[in-house]
């Protein structure tokens, strides 16, 4: 599985968790499917936080659509990631990610805004 398949997989997940609402044993049956052995909702959400994650969304062209998700949509769950990671835990982040401080509870950013340092993410990797 290439990084853009491991992004798209972990995209999946977040929306099966958050949006479908699959019950835990369906949601257990696509990790392993579609990311094997080792993985967890809230491991795919910290991958979504990571560079690698982000450089695959940023290789996305801008009309990308497959399968009902779009280049906003995955943007929107990639926040989504970055907002419960920054967040999940009292005593911290659990995440490392590069972008996750800007979204604590303490950040005074919006939600739009969220999403679209996501979009420009690209210009914080390089």
């Amino acid at each position: 599985m290439n990084d853009l398949e491991k992004t798209l997989a972990c995209v999946r997940v977040l929306e099966m968790v958050l949006i479908k609402k699959l019950a835990l044993d369906e949601i257990k049956t696509l990790i392993k499917q579609s990311l094997g052995l080792g993985w967890s909702w809230v491991a795919a959400a910290q991958f979504l936080t990571g560079r690698v994650a982000l450089n695959s969304f940023n290789s996305l062209p801008d009309d990308y659509e497959l399968d009902g998700l779009n280049k906003l949509t995955i943007a929107t769950l990639i926040s989504v990631a970055h907002d419960f990671c920054a967040n999940a835990s009292s005593s911290g982040s659990i995440s490392n990610g590069l972008m996750v401080a800007n979204f604590s509870k303490d950040s005074p950013l919006t939600d739009i805004e969220k999403i679209q340092c996501i979009f420009n993410s690209k210009e914080k990797l390089h």
